[in-house]
C-alpha cells in the first residue's frame, strides 16, 4: 500500500499546494531514517507532525491551508488515499500539542476530519 499510485498522486498534490511544509516533512523523515520517496503513509504521518509543530508555532494560515486543502481532497478520494488521510494524518494532529493549543486549532479542523479524528480517539484534543 506503500506505492500505491493514487497515494502518490495525494502527496505529489500536497508537496506542489505545500512546498514548504512539504521540505519540512522531507527533513524531518531524512532525522528519522527513511527515504521520502515512496514513503506513502509515513511521509504523510511526518506531515501530520510538522502540522503539530506549526501550530505549536502558531502558524494559523498555514494551519488553515493545509486543513483545507486535505479535507477537500479526502472529500473526493479513493479509499487508499482516504484511509491515508485518517491513519496517517488525521490520527496523528495535535499529538503532544499543549491544551490551549489543541482548543485554539481544533475549530479550523473541517468536519470532516474532525469526525474522522473522535472516531479514533472518542474526545477532541486538550479535553
Amino acid at each position: 500500500m506503500q506505492n500505491d499510485p493514487e497515494i502518490s498522486r495525494f502527496i505529489r498534490t500536497l508537496r506542489t499546494g505545500h512546498p514548504q511544509e512539504a521540505q519540512q516533512t522531507d527533513a524531518l523523515m531524512h532525522d528519522r531514517g527513511f527515504p521520502e520517496d515512496n514513503a506513502g503513509f509515513l511521509w504523510v504521518e511526518a506531515l501530520a507532525d510538522v502540522t503539530n509543530q506549526l501550530m505549536c508555532a502558531g502558524q494559523s494560515d498555514k494551519i488553515r491551508a493545509l486543513f483545507q486543502d486535505i479535507a477537500g481532497i479526502y472529500q473526493d478520494a479513493s479509499d487508499p488515499v482516504r484511509d491515508c488521510i485518517d491513519v496517517s494524518y488525521v490520527e496523528n494532529l495535535f499529538f503532544d500539542c499543549p491544551a490551549k493549543i489543541c482548543k485554539r486549532y481544533w475549530p479550523h479542523l473541517p468536519d470532516s476530519l474532525q469526525r474522522l479524528y473522535l472516531k479514533f480517539h472518542a474526545t477532541a484534543p486538550g479535553s
